[in-house]
């Protein structure tokens, strides 16, 4: 009989062609995953994710004076992610705009960028980042301020306690800084309000913001600057369906407006 032909050993591990197979199978792994994550993500957030990405690489030429795109139906005010996005045109809520008036000058951008990043700047520091917000406008600068950072519920009345005088004066020294005129909006939600003060929420969005006008003019604010609106409930910022969307809309809004110089 013939010996028997000894059989090669298999070399230790997977083959090396398992390498390059188990490399091409990561890789449209990853490519279908970013494929999902591109169909399901929001044009915005997408936008705002590519301008904080080309910002902090310097892509920008000029990104001090340049703002984010912020599609008309994104639920977050510019100071959400003004310190990261500065690319674009700012857009409001309801409806898109370039703010044409606003950035006529370099010194109107410079002086409203300034209160913007102040504003954003405290707002972060004191833990009020996700109430205290900045939009622009095409006119200008808007604060948004919950009405329960100034107000008890119900009245028209500012707390006394320390941390909202320190928010309220922060506002006065921005608006001191600056010399355009000063529109102050009331806004309640759409909860109907009925008590010995007050029969409805036009005259509660009223009384706030003639108290915040005279808080300012006890504070050395020029009268010729400044005027009290009264908005209800029919500016909602977020939606009444929620107790957060809610408590939102109970606020107090200081728009500055350039076209008024002072």
């Amino acid at each position: 009989m013939g010996k028997k032909q000894k059989q090669e050993e298999c070399p230790p591990g997977a083959p090396l062609w398992m390498a390059t197979f188990g490399d091409l199978m990561s890789l449209l792994l990853t490519f279908f995953v970013l494929l999902l994550s591109f169909a399901t993500m929001e044009e915005s957030g997408f936008k705002a994710a590519m301008g904080s990405i080309q910002g902090a690489l310097g892509v920008l030429s000029n990104p001090v004076n340049q703002f984010t795109v912020l599609e008309k139906n994104y639920t977050k005010a510019v100071s959400y992610h003004y310190r990261f996005m500065k690319i674009g045109t700012i857009t409001d809520f309801k409806k898109t705009q370039d703010i044409k008036l606003a950035y006529q000058s370099e010194t109107v951008q410079n002086s409203l960028t300034e209160v913007a990043d102040a504003m954003t700047s405290y707002a972060t520091a004191n833990g009020l980042a996700e109430m205290v917000t900045v939009d622009f406008h095409d006119k200008g600068l808007k604060i948004r301020i919950p009405s329960i950072l100034l107000f008890s519920q119900g009245t028209d009345k500012i707390k006394k306690d320390k941390n909202t005088l320190k928010l309220l004066n922060e506002i006065v020294t921005l608006l001191t800084s600056i010399s355009y005129g000063i529109s102050i909006e009331g806004h309640t939600d759409n909860t109907v309000i009925s008590n010995m003060h007050f029969n409805s929420n036009w005259e509660l969005s009223a009384a706030r913001a003639l108290t915040v006008l005279k808080f300012l003019l006890t504070k050395g604010i020029s009268p010729e600057r400044l005027k009290a609106t009264a908005c209800g409930e029919f500016q909602p910022f977020m939606t009444n369906t929620t107790l957060k969307g809610r408590k939102l809309n109970r606020r107090v809004e200081i728009n500055l407006d350039v076209s008024q110089k002072y």
